[in-house]
């Protein structure tokens, strides 16, 4: 009797099937995004002085506004290439990096960092040669998240408990000309700071005339 009841719970062992448990992924591809915001309403007619040429992610080339694969740690191997579009010497500029994690719902960027190239002030020490340097019409720069403000976005992620951000929106925010005159968010400023708004841009003018 016992031996037949051992026969039966063996054949019944047979048919169960083994569970797998799923190691957490923690470097997975996932599909990214990243766009142009522009401060006119009809992108093809704006003013900027910079335009983007080129993006890459881990060294691979990257489409605005398609969706592609790469891991978490793709704002590290994010590199934008820009063109002095304007016809002046340009000695300073800044791009906003808008950061979202993957939420349909989320309205307000989780971090903005800043692609920079140059120096706001002039004749201040301490800067490598390339950063004294102006950008001449038509000549382009590669420009990437400096390594100390990726140190401050992996701290901010670790508190928060995420790992990760699914879209990133850029917006050229500031160009300074090596004459002093500046481009700001869809004005040009002379270098009194008085502006003029040759498009209706989204912001009040950063300076009163």
């Amino acid at each position: 009797m016992l031996f037949a009841s051992l026969i039966i719970l063996l054949a019944g062992l047979t048919w169960l099937t083994p569970v797998t448990i799923q190691q957490p992924q923690i470097n997975q591809e996932q599909e990214r995004i990243i766009v142009k915001r522009s401060w006119h309403k009809d992108p093809t007619k704006s003013n900027e002085p910079i335009k983007i040429k080129a993006i890459k992610v881990k060294g691979a080339p990257v489409a605005l506004g398609r969706k592609f694969l790469a891991d978490e740690d793709w704002l590290k191997r994010l590199a934008v290439t820009v063109s002095n579009n304007s016809r002046r010497p340009v000695r300073f500029i800044s791009i906003d990096v808008d950061c979202f994690f993957p939420i349909i719902t989320a309205q307000e960027p989780f971090y903005t960092s800043s692609l920079t190239y140059g120096h706001i002030l002039l004749g201040t020490t301490g800067l490598q040669s390339d950063e004294r340097k102006s950008s001449l019409p038509e000549e382009s720069l590669t420009l990437a998240v400096p390594e100390e403000e990726l140190a401050s976005i992996r701290a901010s992620l670790i508190e928060l408990g995420r790992f990760n951000f699914q879209r990133i929106e850029l917006t050229v925010r500031k160009v300074i000309f090596e004459d002093g005159q500046m481009w700001y968010a869809g004005w040009f400023c002379d270098s009194q700071g008085r502006c003029s708004p040759n498009i209706q841009p989204k912001v009040s003018p950063p300076f009163t005339s």
